[in-house]
C-alpha cells in the first residue's frame, strides 16, 4: 500500500442535521401505515445505478476495514464483484469471541495490517471501502471520516450495522445513497419481546462519494427514500422434504431454525398484534411465506 502523502481537510459540517431524523420518523410512520406498528425493516434502491459498473469504472482497490466479515454483506455479494476485496485488520487474523469475551478462533485471511482510523493509503485512491460491525457509535466517526479521505470521487462506501448518528454523518459528508436497509425494533409493541429489551435502529447502506455537499438540495432526495421504500424480502430456503430420510416436512419442521434469517416478526412463538395469541406453526409458516420468497 502507498503511504499517506497528505491529510484531507476536516469536512465543514452543519450544526443542525434534521434530514436523517425525519427519515427515521418517516420509517416509523410508513411501518405504522403498512403493518400497524413501528417495528419493521425496509429497503430502498436507486435503480438507475449498477454497482458493478461503478466498481469497473472507478480506478483503485476495494478495501475492507476490520475484515474479513464472517457471513459476508447483506446488500451485496462481494465474491461476485469484478475486483478482489483487499482485507485489512489490526491483527493478522480476525478474532472470533464467545459471549463471555473469550477467544474461540481466528477467522479468515488478512491482506495487510492497518488501523481503520489511519489507513496507509493515499487520499482519493480507493474505489470502495467496506466495513461491518465497526464501533462507530456516539461521537466516534473516525472510521467513516477515514473512508471518506481514501475514497475517490464516485467511490463506494458500504457500511453494515450503524445507527442514526452515523447515517447523519455520512449524509453530511456528501455521500449519495444507492442502497439502504433500515430496521427498527420496539419491544413495547410485542406482548412477548423476543429481541433485546431496548429500542433498536440499525442501518445498512451503500453510498457513493460525491464532490458536492449541498445540504439543502439533498433534503428532497433523502426524504423520498422512505416513501419509495419497500418491505424487505429475502430468499429463504425451506425444503419440503427431509434431507436425511425424505419424509414430508410439516410446517413446524420447515420453519425450525430459521430464526433471524426471517426478519421480524417471524419467530415461531410470536404474538400477533390483533389479539396477542401465539402463532400456530401453520400461521407462522403462512406469515413467513407472505413476507419472504420461499425457495423449496
Amino acid at each position: 500500500m502507498d503511504a499517506i502523502t497528505e491529510t484531507s481537510p476536516e469536512p465543514q459540517l452543519k450544526k443542525e442535521h434534521p434530514i436523517v431524523d425525519r427519515l427515521i420518523e418517516s420509517v416509523k410512520e410508513k411501518n405504522l401505515s403498512d403493518f400497524g406498528r413501528k417495528t419493521g425493516e425496509r429497503d430502498w434502491k436507486d435503480h438507475k445505478v449498477n454497482i458493478n459498473d461503478i466498481v469497473i469504472n472507478t480506478d483503485g482497490p476495494l478495501i475492507e476495514i476490520g475484515g474479513p466479515t464472517e457471513g459476508g454483506y447483506e446488500l451485496i455479494d462481494v465474491d461476485a464483484l469484478p475486483k478482489k476485496l483487499i482485507v485489512s485488520n489490526i491483527s493478522n487474523n480476525a478474532p472470533i469471541y464467545d459471549s463471555a469475551g473469550e477467544l474461540i478462533e481466528y477467522y479468515g485471511r488478512v491482506d495487510f495490517l492497518a488501523d481503520g482510523k489511519n489507513m496507509p493509503i493515499k487520499d482519493d485512491s480507493a474505489a470502495g471501502v467496506f466495513m461491518s460491525g465497526i464501533p462507530t457509535k456516539n461521537d466516534d466517526k473516525s472510521f467513516i471520516k477515514e473512508a471518506h479521505r481514501v475514497l475517490k470521487n464516485k467511490g463506494l462506501l458500504l457500511i453494515q450495522g450503524m445507527g442514526e448518528i452515523n447515517l447523519d454523518y455520512i449524509q453530511q459528508l456528501g455521500f449519495n445513497p444507492l442502497l439502504i436497509r433500515v430496521f427498527l425494533y420496539f419491544p413495547g409493541e410485542f406482548k412477548k419481546p423476543f429481541f433485546l429489551s431496548g429500542n433498536i435502529s440499525d442501518i445498512i447502506g451503500i453510498f457513493q462519494k460525491t464532490d458536492k455537499n449541498d445540504y439543502s438540495n439533498e433534503a428532497t432526495n433523502w426524504e423520498k427514500i422512505i416513501q419509495e421504500s419497500k418491505e424487505t424480502r429475502r430468499k429463504l430456503f425451506m425444503p419440503k422434504y427431509d434431507i436425511k430420510d425424505g419424509h414430508l416436512l410439516n410446517d413446524a419442521e420447515r420453519i425450525n431454525g430459521l430464526g433471524e434469517k426471517c426478519g421480524l416478526p417471524l419467530f415461531y412463538k410470536l404474538s400477533v398484534q390483533t389479539d396477542w395469541h401465539d402463532l400456530t406453526a401453520h400461521e407462522a409458516f403462512q406469515y413467513i411465506a407472505s413476507k419472504n420468497d420461499i425457495v423449496e
